[in-house]
C-alpha cells in the first residue's frame, strides 16, 4: 500500500506522542520532600542520643579566646557613672585590644600618646559622621569606654590609666590634654615628666 505525504505525517506525529509518553511514564519519580518541622537525616539523634556529625553547610565556630573580661562595676558595666552602655559591643575587639599598651612599663611616653591618638582616629573612622569624640578628658573616655551611639568600647572601664575621676591618664598621673581643632583634627597630649602643660618637656600627637 502506497502511503500518501498526508498519511506519512500522521504517522510521524504519532510516532512523536508515543515517544513522548513512553519517555514520561519511565522518568523517575522525585522524593517528597519533607514535612514542616522534620529533623534533617544528618542532625537526627543516633541510637546513643548523640546528634549525627554536621555536614560542610553547617560549620561549627568554636570561640578560642576564653571569657570575655569583666566589665568594672558589675555585669553591664555600670561602674563609674554607668558610662559603658548596655548591649555594647564585646570588649574583645581590636580597638579594646589597641589600649593594652597605653602606661606600659616597656614603652615610652611617645608610645603611650600614639596610642591615645589612635584609638581617637579609630572613633574617627566607626564614627565619620560624628568626627572626633567631643567635650573634655573625661567625656572623651567615657565616649572611647562605650558610651557613644553603637557602644563600640574602645577602652575598658577598668583599665588602670583611668582614674578615680574617670580621666584618661599618662604614665605619670597627669591627665591627657585634647585640643579638637575641627571635627576630624584632634591634637592629643602629655604634659610629660613636669606635669605641666605647654613646656618643653611636652608630647603632641594629631591623629
Amino acid at each position: 500500500m502506497t502511503l500518501t505525504p498526508r498519511r506519512r505525517f500522521w504517522i510521524a506525529i504519532l510516532l512523536a506522542v508515543g515517544t513522548i509518553v513512553i519517555w514520561w511514564m519511565g522518568r523517575p519519580t522525585p522524593p517528597a520532600p519533607a514535612p514542616l518541622g522534620a529533623t534533617p537525616s544528618s542532625d537526627r539523634p543516633s541510637r546513643n542520643g548523640d546528634t549525627a556529625p554536621r555536614t560542610a553547610s553547617t560549620p561549627v565556630v568554636e570561640d578560642q579566646r576564653g571569657p570575655a573580661p569583666a566589665l568594672a562595676g558589675g555585669a553591664n558595666g555600670a561602674g563609674d557613672g554607668g558610662v559603658v552602655a548596655p548591649g555594647s559591643a564585646r570588649l574583645d575587639t581590636p580597638e579594646a585590644r589597641l589600649a593594652e599598651r597605653l602606661n606600659h612599663p616597656e614603652h615610652t611616653l611617645r608610645e603611650d600618646v600614639a596610642v591615645v591618638g589612635s584609638m581617637v582616629a579609630a572613633f574617627r573612622s566607626i564614627f565619620r559622621e560624628l568626627g572626633n569624640p567631643m567635650g573634655d578628658n573625661h567625656d572623651i573616655t567615657a565616649a572611647l569606654k562605650g558610651r557613644n551611639p553603637r557602644g563600640v568600647v574602645f577602652l575598658l572601664p577598668d583599665h588602670p590609666a583611668i582614674g578615680p575621676d574617670g580621666q584618661l591618664r599618662d604614665r605619670f598621673g597627669n591627665p591627657f590634654h585634647f585640643h579638637a581643632e575641627s571635627g576630624t583634627r584632634m591634637v592629643v597630649r602629655s604634659a610629660g615628666p613636669d606635669g605641666r602643660l605647654f613646656t618643653p618637656d611636652d608630647l603632641t600627637m594629631v591623629p
